[in-house]
């Protein structure tokens, strides 16, 4: 049979036939004898129309055809994309853990999605990208169960495994690191500084002692929380003998003197020893005691003379 080829132009509209001799003379006799409407009901032949044998009625078909046409060849390429090389995969490590890898491996395995795979396939994919150890081989199974628990991947048999519409995307969006970051609003961070807690405790001071206390605490100016804190050691060494106190001892001692204490005793005992060297460690955990440094401060800087002192 011998083989013909016409282009055909009605108006705007151009229709290419092509096909064997004998139709295509049929089909260009009734366009010229009745147009293109005698078409529109006859079936034309694929298997003896090659080419372009969509009939069109009118400029908005054609461009509506063309349309199609594109967008058929887009999804084509999309799915017909190259994954990168999986060395690269390794190289950039987006995947966060195993599970994530193996989940790249069943994408790799599947040739993007279009066929089934095994988990030796799997396996294979481990040492292809030189990532196999005993403990990732040990824990295979339990990561295979997490990716059909996750909907990544299905169990088409007792052998076979195919990735899940999902699982493709996840997938992708591990290799090509398109993943959602999660920010962290810093506004929306709750404090998590511990309140430290003081208790009231018993230092016998009778009430003889607290009138000295006051008394004393009136010869001397105390307006920085450090001055308080050393005051505080001076006197109960000077009057009470005791060398040696911690946060809940000075907590009770402003208590007795009704002072302020919006301030953080711990903080400034820590600076009283390590910043401004007024107080040792004692051998009781978190207490302290007054050093020569710390008494000399007072006599120097905080002792009341009528006139105001220099600090």
């Amino acid at each position: 049979m011998s083989q013909l080829r016409l282009k055909v132009r009605i108006g705007e509209i151009e229709i290419e036939l092509d096909g064997e001799g004998e139709i295509v003379r049929t089909i260009f006799q009734e366009l010229k004898e009745d147009g293109l409407g005698s078409l529109m009901s006859k079936k034309v032949d694929n298997h003896n129309m090659i080419g372009n044998n969509r009939i069109l009625d009118s400029k908005e078909s054609l461009v509506s055809a063309q349309m199609n046409e594109e967008t058929d060849q887009s999804q084509a390429v999309i799915e017909n994309t190259e994954l990168p090389f999986l060395g690269n995969i390794v190289l950039e490590g987006n995947p966060r853990s195993e599970k994530e890898w193996l989940l790249v491996y069943a994408l790799y395995s599947s040739d993007n999605g279009q066929k089934l795979f095994t988990e030796q396939d799997l396996k294979l994919k481990y040492d292809e990208s030189k990532r196999s150890t005993s403990n990732r081989m040990g824990n295979f199974k339990t990561n295979i169960a997490k990716l059909v628990t996750s909907k990544f991947i299905q169990a088409i048999n007792n052998s076979d495994y195919k990735i899940t519409t999902l699982g493709l995307e996840e997938a992708k969006s591990i290799i090509y690191n398109t993943r959602e970051k999660i920010k962290k609003n810093k506004g929306d961070k709750k404090s998590k500084t511990a309140i430290t807690s003081y208790n009231i405790v018993e230092l016998n001071l009778n009430e003889e002692d607290r009138i000295n206390l006051r008394t004393y605490w009136g010869t001397y100016k105390h307006d920085k929380t450090l001055d308080k804190i050393i005051l505080l050691f001076n006197w109960m060494k000077e009057h009470k003998k005791i060398d040696e106190m911690g946060k809940d001892e000075i907590f009770t001692l402003l208590r007795i003197l009704d002072e302020n204490i919006s301030f953080n005793i711990v903080s400034e005992l820590t600076n009283a020893k390590h910043k401004m060297n007024f107080l040792l460690s004692s051998n009781k955990k978190s207490y302290y005691k007054i050093n020569y440094m710390g008494e000399d401060y007072i006599k120097r800087n905080l002792i009341i003379n009528g006139d105001k002192v220099e600090r």
